[in-house]
């Protein structure tokens, strides 16, 4: 979420060999195509194997500042919240990191957290925000089953082989299952799977 007055902007890094977000095996045809459904802004960051993650995504990160014209002038941040910058940074700098908010989707992962944290907002001096840490499961399924929107599993790593297979929609009656049944998160937190959300309106432009 950038600082021009409400503004939200998806980013996904993506294997630009294989044009798919790697471990979720999502396409990027597919993410440009939820875009479109929510009718939301789109960065999409190439991360080739050989690149630095961190720095990438601090790249991405300065370039859609400039392409979105941030607010120079106003802040939503705190100093604490900016975390450690360089005191050499430049101005410019300084008002990006104060009025850009990165979310996350994570829910109960400390150590994913941690390393953000870490990595992005005491390093960088990026501002983040997750919203769904620790939240019940049982609120946010409620919150799934009452949209529009399909979940169905896009991968299955040797965790979740037993439990769920690829293209399995991703319901009331398997995350049921999975609770009784207790061998695997689920809600896949462990990397046991991962979901690819669709919407009635979505326009795939391939099927293949």
């Amino acid at each position: 979420e950038s600082g021009r007055e409400g503004l939200i902007v998806l980013l996904t890094t993506f294997d630009p060999a294989r044009g798919v977000v790697p471990e979720q095996e999502i396409k990027v045809s597919d993410i440009i195509s939820q875009a479109r459904s929510l009718d939301t802004q789109l960065l999409l960051v190439p991360l080739p194997a050989s690149c630095n993650y961190v720095a990438t995504l601090d790249s991405a990160l300065r370039y859609l500042c400039k392409e979105f014209a941030v607010d120079l002038s106003t802040s939503q941040a705190t100093d604490e919240q900016v975390g450690l910058r360089s005191e050499k940074s430049s101005r410019a700098e300084d008002a990006y990191h104060r009025n850009v908010r990165l979310t996350f989707g994570d829910l109960h992962l400390k150590d994913i957290r941690q390393w953000r944290q870490a990595e992005l907002g005491e390093k960088l001096g990026w501002v983040l925000d997750f919203p769904l840490f620790e939240r019940e499961y049982a609120s946010l399924q409620e919150i799934l089953w009452a949209s529009k929107a399909t979940a169905r599993i896009s991968a299955v790593t040797a965790k979740g082989q037993s439990a769920v297979h690829v293209g399995q929609i991703f319901d009331r009656t398997l995350v049921e299952k999975l609770q009784q049944e207790g061998c695997i998160d689920a809600f896949g937190e462990n990397g046991e799977f991962h979901t690819l959300v669709t919407f009635e309106d979505m326009n795939f432009f391939d099927s293949a």
